[in-house]
């Protein structure tokens, strides 16, 4: 495999890994913090809101960012084709979220507004809107391997975004509202696209010069992709929390809902490290390579699939060492026991869905996601029956029946690629890479645990009472 394209796949990997460490642990702190200061009614009204918006977005993407590295090899030809091929390709988007964003204001406002959390009619659409087109060009920004940047501005606007919501709480004590939460979120969107907007005209200023000579059928060849890797996310937003957190709070109430998507940000803050590699630096890796040899292919599977499972190890050894200090962040024992058992499963959901993407992301540059589609449309039908079959006694159940589907729909997808392309997964690691990750995790627990407690005797003292 070309040397340049090992390097850039390593640099952006750490350059992702790193930047979304840090991204996901101011994310989990903000929502650390709401979740003590505001009520449980109000929490889940906030995480309903925010799933309502990226559930929305997704479905009205039409597949633009994940089908994106099938052609991009294509796009960044020449000046030429950039110009011509790159607004046509993601135009058919805006309309569907302007649209998609009206029918979400409606829903919101029809099941879930209450006169004490008021918000400006026009915001859900707004945040719709703005965030579609943010996914989109940081998509775009990671698959020319531009990792360092994207990240630099997303970690900036995150920072920004709780030093204004926490400084206009606490220096001018103005009110925790609904307000104060989403509009300078959707400010941070509108500047992280303009910032995205300029650095894409920076690289479109380093491509060559040259004419424009398109396929025959690119277009159909296109919405083909588009529309099995549009079908291919739409099933898999069944499985998120951002389709849950909703149900669950017109099933059983804000209070549970409140309660679900605080274990879904913890789970969210592994997935979103999880995904830079598969999602981010595996798509642009399998993007460059589309032309190669079916070795080369092989080779780059198992190269992303070993970073995958590294970060997977660490995850594992990282949560095994310091899930006291996690599972406390709730406050009380009684949402201590709340929150285990739907963390922990949100989690297993995570890493199957990721060792899953990693064989869609493959399927979709080589133009076959109609693969994984058939059988995540299987996933679907038996998560419905099972669905259909109860009356949704508990979220843990829910939860319980999603990662047993998925079991099954992972292991059908993997032997369909083995038949196909002989490739496999490198699942193994190095005891050095485990010995070292266990001295880090450790080391967290130790500094936590003196922090937190002053000596290690006192805080084993609130385990052994309750042992006893």
């Amino acid at each position: 495999m070309n040397e340049t394209i090992v390097e850039k796949f390593s640099a952006g990997i750490r350059w992702n890994v790193a930047g979304s460490m840090i991204y996901e642990t101011l994310k989990i702190t903000h929502q650390v913090i709401l979740f003590h200061v505001l009520s449980r009614q109000s929490y889940g009204l906030m995480g309903i809101l925010f799933s309502i918006v990226y559930l929305t977005t997704a479905l009205c993407s039409i597949g633009s960012e994940t089908a994106l590295p099938a052609f991009l090899s294509l796009f960044t030809k020449n000046k030429s084709h950039f110009r011509y091929l790159v607004p046509r390709y993601m135009a058919p988007q805006i309309p569907l979220l302007l649209c998609g964003g009206a029918a979400a204001t409606f829903i919101y406002f029809t099941y879930f507004f209450t006169k004490s959390h008021t918000l400006p009619l026009i915001l859900p659409l707004l945040l719709i809107f703005f965030e579609g087109l943010r996914i989109f060009f940081r998509m775009l920004l990671h698959s020319v391997f531009m990792h360092k940047q994207a990240m630099i501005i997303e970690i900036s606007i995150i920072t920004l975004y709780m030093a204004s919501v926490w400084i206009i709480h606490g220096f001018y004590h103005q009110p925790l509202t609904l307000n104060l939460i989403f509009i300078p979120y959707l400010i941070g969107s509108i500047i992280a696209i303009l910032s995205f907007l300029f650095l894409t005209m920076q690289f479109y200023l380093t491509l060559p010069e040259g004419a424009l000579i398109l396929p025959p059928s690119l277009f159909s060849r296109i919405f083909k992709t588009r529309f099995f890797n549009y079908g291919l996310n739409f099933t898999k937003y069944f499985f998120s929390a951002n389709f849950l957190v909703p149900l669950i709070g017109l099933q059983l109430g804000l209070a549970q809902a409140s309660v679900i998507k605080f274990a879904s940000y913890i789970a969210d803050t592994v997935k979103s490290v999880i995904h830079v590699v598969i999602g981010f630096s595996g798509g642009a890796l399998l993007a460059t390579i589309k032309e190669s040899t079916p070795v080369m292919k092989q080779n780059a599977f198992k190269m992303v699939s070993e970073k995958l499972t590294k970060i997977v190890a660490f995850v594992l050894i990282f949560l095994v060492c310091n899930y006291p200090h996690l599972l406390s962040l709730n406050g009380s024992a009684s949402l201590l026991d709340a929150t285990l058992i739907p963390s922990g499963l949100f989690l297993l959901i995570i890493f199957l869905e990721h060792f899953e993407e990693l064989y869609a992301v493959f399927y979709t540059v080589e133009e076959l996601a109609s693969i994984p589609l058939l059988f995540k449309g299987g996933e679907i039908a038996i998560a419905g029956l099972f669905v259909l079959s109860t009356s949704l006694p508990s979220p843990t159940h829910i939860l319980i029946s999603v990662v047993m589907v998925k079991v099954v729909g992972i292991s059908l997808l993997a032997s369909a690629a083995w038949n196909r392309w002989s490739i496999y997964p490198r699942l193994g690691t190095t005891w050095r890479f485990v010995t070292l990750a266990t001295i880090f995790s450790l080391g967290i627990w130790y500094l936590v645990s003196i922090i937190e407690y002053g000596n290690l005797f006192a805080f084993f003292t609130p385990y052994l009472k309750r042992a006893l």
